[in-house]
């Protein structure tokens, strides 16, 4: 039955989903129309990107192409021959009036040491051994004597500061094969107005440059607070171009003077990679866009709005739907509670056990919300003490079982009522059959009239158990009693047709019907099927020596010796007297003579002090097995091979296992068991 609060938690849940309904749908409207004006921004700012990035290859062009005009002009190559450093220097003072873009000139000999510098730089490249930073590369140029362009990671001053310099190093050749020099122009990025300020002159468009995740050059104003010369990159920043080497487009927040006044900037950031390829540093394009902030925030405003409005509609219908629902409620509730209980008797009644029973009731309980184990304990006739049978929640069994106790503590059993405690003070606590819930009902199982077991239900909710709920759950245990009765009865009627009463073994009439199942199922699946057949040794002296309750005792200690020596899928039977047969399925030959000299031993070392402490009697037994289809292809057949071999177990001293149509007599030694395995 549905109570009061789970009616309210479903309105609630009702209410609550229409309006993540509303927030969602406002939330697509919001995301359509901002993710045009981001594409639309995006796109921009990716082309801005791919344009600085090629502004670089421009100047890179113009300085290459210009040393290339200088290196063929044969007054250098003179002044570079002579190593006329002087004439060389004004040289280059003259060529930097013309080319404001280049921050430095360098000339080198054929061996890439410097022979003259000039520039309006710090001498980045020069060394106080008269080479430069990049030497490696400069000789790579004269050796190879190609052109190459690149960026350099340059340090500069005495903290270990670091800048970005492009250089071109332009050969100069005596003839097409022989290098006299070089000429380096190198255009230093740290503050380089062409790259900052001239080329992205657009307004509320900025330009950045970083020597790794440090920024050298930035066309911000001096007033920002981040993305500012001499801070550092942003982690995201860094972690996607100078770790993922990817390009990176997003939203950014710059701070002005304090952290409390911030812009909202788009920003696009590329990797600088030096002649090798490794990432030395990040070129971005930075740009404040007013009118896509304005349109963003109208939209932002419109949506505010519409989920407001559409929150108001769908509060008025759920009030409706709460309205309307209360007049329907109890009527249903009355008309569900019946259903449900009829459902619930009819699958009851159609149970084949009474595991299936319990099952049942399981699934009806755990659609209460709330009930978190059900632990059903039986008692057997006679027997005082209470057992776990089926609980329903099987990880939480174990721990149950350890708190189970006799009848005489169990209230349920000794009043035959039910048993409830709801969490509060007041209610007085089980001491022994109890569970570490808040609250738990124990309700009696009483078959024709005698309490069998008992049924605990439990619950993580302080007074979880009404009385509306007790009596229901009480009808279903009414249901569920007269069914089980029905079915232990039909179960001991039919052990009474299947089980020895002396031995509990199996009877004959039972073999017979088993034997037969086996075989088609052996049969249809290409399997062996073998049987031992077990007759005890002397068994009508025994009798005469000791009388027949020891015989009895001795036949009831057989039988459980063999049952406790066998696996669970074997089938122990007695077939007549002191005669057993164990029926073996999928077992060959060899793994039935195992068995059954397991079994001989065992009998071999049975205890009997129960008939004489003193003087102990011990007793044997002789075994013979047949195999199908090898023996016999119908029961008949394989019984008779099985008694044909123990027959000869017999005849040949007893105490011993003989295979049926072997010729070879297979003892219970272990002296002999290798070579008897050998020509099995």
């Amino acid at each position: 039955m549905e109570d009061n609060k789970a009616y309210i938690k479903k309105t609630l849940l009702l209410w609550g989903t229409l309006l993540v309904i509303s927030i969602l749908l406002g939330y697509s409207i919001y995301n359509a129309f901002s993710s045009r004006i981001y594409a639309n921004v995006f796109e921009s700012m990716n082309n801005n990107l791919r344009f600085a990035e090629s502004s670089y290859g421009v100047f890179m062009n113009q300085m290459k192409m210009g040393m290339l005009q200088a290196s063929v002009e044969t007054s250098i190559k003179e002044l570079i021959t002579e190593k006329d450093g002087a004439a060389l220097e004004d040289l280059l003072k003259k060529w930097g009036e013309h080319r404001d873009y280049v921050d430095e000139w360098y000339v080198v000999g054929e061996d890439g040491n410097i022979i003259s510098s000039a520039g309006k730089g710090k001498g980045l490249l020069i060394k106080t051994s008269g080479k430069t930073r990049i030497q490696g590369i400069v000789e790579e140029a004269l050796s190879s004597g190609t052109v190459i362009t690149g960026t350099e990671l340059i340090p500069i001053g005495s903290r270990g500061e670091l800048t970005l310099a492009q250089y071109v190093i332009v050969p100069v050749m005596e003839n097409e094969k022989d290098v006299i020099g070089g000429i380096i122009t190198l255009m230093n990025l740290d503050g380089d107005d062409n790259i900052i300020g001239k080329i992205m002159n657009d307004t509320g468009m900025h330009s950045i440059i970083s020597a790794k995740d440090r920024i050298i050059a930035s066309s911000l104003e001096s007033g920002l607070y981040r993305l500012n010369k001499g801070s550092s990159l942003s982690e995201d920043i860094r972690k996607e171009v100078l770790e993922k080497d990817t390009s990176f487009v997003k939203r950014l927040e710059i701070f002005r003077g304090n952290r409390e006044d911030k812009d909202s900037y788009f920003g696009a950031f590329r990797a600088i990679k030096d002649i090798e390829g490794s990432i030395i540093g990040v070129q971005g394009i930075i740009h404040n866009d007013p009118l896509a902030e304005t349109t963003l925030g109208q939209i932002r405003d419109f949506t505010v709005i519409a989920v407001i409005l559409l929150a108001a509609v769908f509060s008025i219908i759920v009030w409706s739907y709460i309205k309307t629902r209360k007049v329907l409620l109890k009527e249903k509730q009355f008309s569900n509670r019946l259903s449900s209980i009829k459902r619930f008797s009819d699958l009851v009644r159609q149970a084949s056990n009474e595991d299936e029973v319990y099952e049942i009731l399981f699934d009806v309980l755990k659609k209460k919300s709330g009930i978190t184990q059900v632990v059903v304990a039986k008692k057997e006739y006679n027997d005082k003490q209470l057992t776990v049978f089926k609980a329903m929640d099987t990880e939480k069994i174990q721990s149950i079982k350890n708190r189970m106790t006799i009848e005489e503590n169990c209230w349920a059993v000794k009043s035959g009522k039910e048993f409830i405690n709801n969490g509060s003070n007041n209610d007085f606590d089980c001491k022994d059959f109890y569970s570490e819930s808040v609250s738990y009902i124990c309700l009696p199982i009483i078959l024709g009239g005698i309490v069998s077991g008992v049924i605990q239900i439990q619950s993580d909710r302080k007074n979880y158990f009404s009385n509306d709920l007790i009596e229901e759950i009480k009808v279903y245990i009414d249901n569920i009693a007269p069914v089980i009765s029905n079915i232990r009865l039909l179960e001991s009627l039919n052990n009474m047709a299947s089980i020895d009463t002396l031995t509990k073994a199996y009877n004959r009439r039972y073999l017979e019907k088993y034997l037969e199942e086996q075989i088609k199922i052996s049969k249809e699946n290409n399997l062996h099927l073998s049987i031992i057949m077990i007759d005890i040794d002397f068994f009508k002296r025994f009798n005469d020596t000791y009388g027949h309750d020891a015989g009895d005792y001795v036949l009831m200690y057989f039988a459980d010796t063999l049952k406790f020596n066998v696996r669970e899928t074997d089938v122990v039977s007695r077939y007549g007297g002191e005669e057993f047969i164990v029926v073996l399925p999928r077992t060959n030959h060899r793994g039935a003579y195992r068995v059954a000299e397991k079994l001989r031993k065992k009998v071999e070392e049975m205890s009997l002090t129960a008939i004489s402490n003193e003087n102990p009697p011990k007793i044997t037994c002789s075994l013979g097995i047949s195999v199908y289809p090898l023996h016999g292809n119908n029961i008949d057949k394989l019984i008779q091979s099985a008694d044909k071999a123990l027959y000869k177990a017999k005849n040949s001293g007893r105490n011993r296992t003989c295979i049926f149509g072997d010729d070879n007599e297979r003892e219970g030694t272990q002296e002999r068991h290798d070579d008897i395995k050998n020509t099995i």
